[in-house]
């Protein structure tokens, strides 16, 4: 099947191998790096975990997040491409598996991953032989451990189908950055017992092309779904639906996705300069309302006004308006924590019985949560936001401070400059008589007592 395809895959993973690491060059895939691990001590079937790399690019086994036990089988790599690192796992959980074991040894693998370099991209895939289609506690467990460290799932189709038993979702592939997925999907046509091959496009751009890709915009758009803004969007989506015709077939389709998009974006998206104004939002503080931003305007007013009434003679301004701006400004201040206070109440009700989310909301309360901010630099003119480049610039920038000053300073006239001695003179000169004490023997004490 591979060798018809125009486009290689750049990653292909396979659970059960039931063969073990030493057997690996005997399945090996032209084009491909092959990594294995061994099966299971003593188990025939159902074990083995295999990952095929493109010759392109290159891999490592990261040993503290791949384990071999009874209840989980896990491979992760720490791929590199064009100066682009990326993580890649493989997870397998026998049906036989305990889900306790499996849950516990994930949240230590999402623990381990949180303490690696922040902002690596990482993708899980595997036969993780939890429904996705079935509700129950143990799918809802496994859904709030992905969830809970940032991963998405890119399947929501049947996976595994079987004679006599329902069409279930057992594997999937989790990303850490659904925006970066190009699309997925099955190969239904290619059907490896009772699984069907799940596939996933990421787009992993590496710095030079990220750069070349930068417009003037770099800042990206921020929407704000407040309740008025909903309530005007039904209204102008409505009126847009029942004025177009839309036709039963792909354009009539694409059409009508165009007219959500353009009425999202009418709707929701902020203006960048109105974010400029003032941080009290609702993007950077949720709970602004739409009435605490007029009483905010207001206050403002209020203050302009008795600004105005300043002079020369009277520098303090009109007090009678200081005082009802001091007032206006005290009850507002008050109001603004209230909310903040009901928004936290309300999310901390939300998080009640789950530690993970409660400790995560207690940092953020505290300031102590990890920021999401990719931050760029313009060096020689070109907006870099590769962070190894930025910290290979500060760092030529550092330390060439004294040689740019020693240079700039030799150029000018006015400023007569002694140079530096060679270091050979500071040392002093070297003694070639040395002194050397003999210990005392009992010889040479009774000696002297005598």
């Amino acid at each position: 099947k591979l060798s018809v395809l125009d486009n290689k895959f750049d990653l292909l993973a396979i659970t059960e191998t039931n063969i073990n690491e030493t057997h690996k060059n005997l399945y090996s895939i032209p084009g491909y790096t092959s990594i294995f691990s061994s099966k299971y001590p003593n188990k025939h079937k159902g074990s083995g975990i295999g990952i095929y790399l493109n010759e392109h690019f290159t891999g490592s086994i990261i040993n503290e997040l791949t384990m071999i036990c009874p209840g989980i089988e896990t491979l992760f790599i720490d791929v590199s491409h064009k100066g682009q690192n990326f993580i890649y796992g493989v997870v397998y959980r026998p049906p036989s598996g305990k889900l306790k074991t499996f849950f516990q040894q994930l949240e230590k693998i999402f623990s381990i991953l949180a303490n690696k370099e922040t902002g690596v991209q990482s993708i899980i895939c595997g036969d993780f032989n939890v429904n996705l289609l079935k509700s129950d506690p143990n799918k809802s467990k496994f859904e709030n451990i992905f969830f809970g460290n940032c991963f998405v799932p890119t399947i929501s189709l049947p996976t595994h189908e079987k004679p006599g038993c329902d069409p279930s979702c057992i594997d999937n592939i989790f990303v850490s950055d659904v925006d970066n997925v190009v699309g997925s999907g099955l190969l239904s046509d290619v059907k490896i017992s009772h699984h069907y091959p799940t596939i996933c496009f990421y787009d992993i751009l590496d710095p030079v092309a990220q750069n070349d890709s930068v417009t003037e915009e770099c800042v990206p758009p921020r929407y704000d779904y407040c309740e008025t803004h909903i309530i005007e969007f039904n209204s102008q989506l409505s009126h847009k639906l029942s004025a177009e015709e839309f036709s039963a077939d792909e354009l009539g389709f694409a059409k009508f996705i165009e007219c959500i998009n353009s009425t999202m974006e009418n709707c929701f998206r902020v203006c960048p300069e109105t974010l400029k104004k003032s941080r009290r939002n609702r993007i950077e503080n949720p709970w602004i309302s739409n009435g605490v931003i007029n009483s905010i305007n207001y206050k403002n007013f209020l203050y302009e006004k008795w600004k105005k009434s300043k002079n020369k003679k009277n520098k303090m301004g009109n007090s009678q308006l200081y005082e009802k701006y001091k007032n206006y400004r005290k009850k507002l201040r008050n109001l603004i924590k209230s909310a903040k206070n009901m928004f936290y109440s309300k999310k901390f009700d939300k998080c009640q019985g789950n530690n993970k989310k409660t400790w995560a909301l207690i940092n953020e309360l505290r300031g102590k949560s990890l920021s999401k901010s990719k931050c760029s630099f313009l060096v020689n003119g070109d907006l870099v936001k590769d962070r190894r480049i930025i910290a290979n610039e500060f760092n030529k920038y550092f330390a060439s401070v004294a040689q740019d000053l020693n240079e700039n300073a030799l150029k000018s006239e006015n400023l007569p400059i002694t140079p530096i001695p060679d270091f050979v003179s500071f040392i002093g000169k070297r003694v070639n008589d040395s002194l050397f004490l003999e210990p005392c023997s009992i010889t040479e004490l009774e000696r002297i007592i005598n």
